[in-house]
This record gives structure tokens, sequence and C-alpha cells, in this order.
């Protein structure tokens, strides 16, 4: 931080071993987990941010629920779905559009 007087000089320097920048641009970081959609009657909860879903070869909703002061899911609303391994897409309604405006789905099979 800024002092009243001056300070000496030279200011130390630390010279600590750094990675040059490369020429290209590098990728951005990567998920490395496909997740597959649970059995049928079965749900999982999703991790906030990025998610690789695979296609579903039987109908896969994905909802979004909030939660009460009493641990309750409620208002649960359908946001996207796969199904007969087709791609991703957002659920109809205006919810889901509100939610995932201006957002795109990438498909991903297991092991890609």
């Amino acid at each position: 931080s800024p002092t009243l007087t001056p300070t000496g000089v030279p200011t130390e320097f630390v010279e600590e071993a750094t990675v040059s920048p490369t020429k290209a641009p590098t990728a951005m970081p990567t998920l490395s987990t496909v997740m597959a959609c649970p059995p049928n009657g079965e749900n999982i909860e999703l991790p906030a941010g990025p998610v690789m879903l695979e296609r579903s070869s039987t109908l896969c909703i994905i909802t979004k629920a909030d939660v009460d002061s009493n641990g309750t899911k409620t208002e649960i609303a359908p946001v996207a779905r796969s199904s007969n391994g087709g791609d991703w897409e957002k659920h109809a309604g205006e919810f889901a559009e509100a939610l995932l405006y201006g957002k795109n789905f990438g498909d991903y099979d297991q092991g890609s």
C-alpha cells in the first residue's frame, strides 16, 4: 500500500518460475465426466454449474425445484428434456424459456 514517505530503491524483486504465455488460445476448462440420466422412477440432484449429460434413450426431464423453509421441494417445473437418444432441448413453457434464455445445449455421449 502507499506510504507517506519514500521507500528504498530498488524494490525487492523475487524471481519465481513462471509459465510463458502461449501463442495460441488455450481451451476452456473441461468437465471430465458425462452423467447419465437415472433409471426410470429415480432422480438425482445436479450440482451447481456446468453439467455434461448424455442423450437419454428413455424420456429424461430436468426440473427446477425451489425448497421451502421446511426443506420441502416446491414449485417443481420442467426445464429441459431428452428422449429416444435425441439431443437435449428446452422444455416447452415460459418458465423454461426464461430460465434458459440465450443458453445452448451441448450433446455428449458416454466416453466422449
